[in-house]
């Protein structure tokens, strides 16, 4: 499973990218073996549902993005999901579509513009990095560097992804750029990026399989965005705290509330700071294009 047992330190990166999602979900499912469900209800903007039809719209667009960057073409996608009940019938329907198509072909022009060629076949590998033995299957390699994409707003969690890759690719391929591109910015890691290493990211990974991980991804996000600011009036602890609180409120974080929950906001200390300083920000300052 990727967890570490106790002869040899392995861990698999399919379990490294999961963990670096949501580490306090991640270790309530994989460490506790327990799986929270909120009922589907107040989810997070992402996965907000098309109205009144019930769609799912996060799942949509980018089934449809991989579609075109495929070369298949719109009017077939529009067509199958018709055909399997994912998209309203008549006129209106067809309004709808041509109006979300609109916006995601100016997504992949975009992405196409980075030329970073044809996809090529995940390599399998494995690695030796420090105390651990580091395996699994490399994705997302084109011709001319890494390429990940997600048609949403970026989140720390495409970030920590979009590293991972970086780092990996850096030893397997030697010099190679990593290209993130979110619906409201694109994040570029030439082969001279600094930031943090994998062996420290394992490092964080190994520590959060024996207890619950202080690195909450998207409070860190935001406290780093905070600390750009010049002239907040909000600290970037209190703002990270907000965030805290609006999704706790909202239930978005089940394990949040299942792990820590008689802290509260207070969970996030000196502890988290750490985190935000030795991982969160030299991933965004290094990954930041334009």
């Amino acid at each position: 499973r990727g967890i570490l047992d106790e002869e040899v330190v392995r861990i698999e990166f399919g379990e490294l990218l999961s963990f670096y999602r949501n580490p306090q979900a991640w270790f309530l499912h994989n460490i506790l073996g327990l799986r929270l469900d909120n009922g589907g209800k107040n989810l997070p903007e992402e996965h907000e549902l098309f109205q009144p039809e019930g769609l799912d719209q996060y799942h949509v667009e980018q089934q449809l993005v991989e579609h075109l960057l495929s070369g298949g073409d719109d009017r077939e996608f529009e067509k199958r999901l018709r055909v399997e009940g994912f998209w309203p019938l008549g006129g209106p329907g067809s309004l709808q579509y041509r109006q979300k198509l609109k916006k995601i072909q100016s997504f992949v022009e975009q992405v196409t513009s980075f030329e970073m060629g044809k996809p090529l076949d995940g390599e399998l590998f494995c690695l030796r990095v420090g105390s651990y033995i580091f395996s699994g299957t490399f994705a997302n390699r084109h011709e001319n560097g890494v390429l990940l994409f997600r048609y949403a707003k970026l989140k720390g969690k495409d970030l920590l992804a979009a590293w991972l890759h970086h780092v990996i690719a850096q030893r397997l391929f030697g010099s190679t750029t990593t290209i993130l591109a979110a619906s409201d910015q694109v994040c570029r890691y030439s082969p001279d990026c600094t930031g943090p290493s994998l062996e420290h990211l394992l490092d964080v990974f190994a520590e959060g399989c024996h207890r619950p991980s202080r690195f909450f991804i998207e409070p860190s996000f935001v406290y780093c965005r905070q600390a750009g600011k010049t002239r907040a009036k909000v600290s970037p602890l209190e703002k990270a705290r907000q965030k805290v609180r609006g999704d706790l409120d909202k239930g978005y974080e089940p394990a949040w509330e299942q792990l820590f929950g008689d802290e509260g906001e207070l969970m996030l200390g000196a502890e988290f700071e750490k985190y935000c300083h030795e991982i969160m920000s030299p991933v965004m300052q290094e990954g930041t294009d334009g």
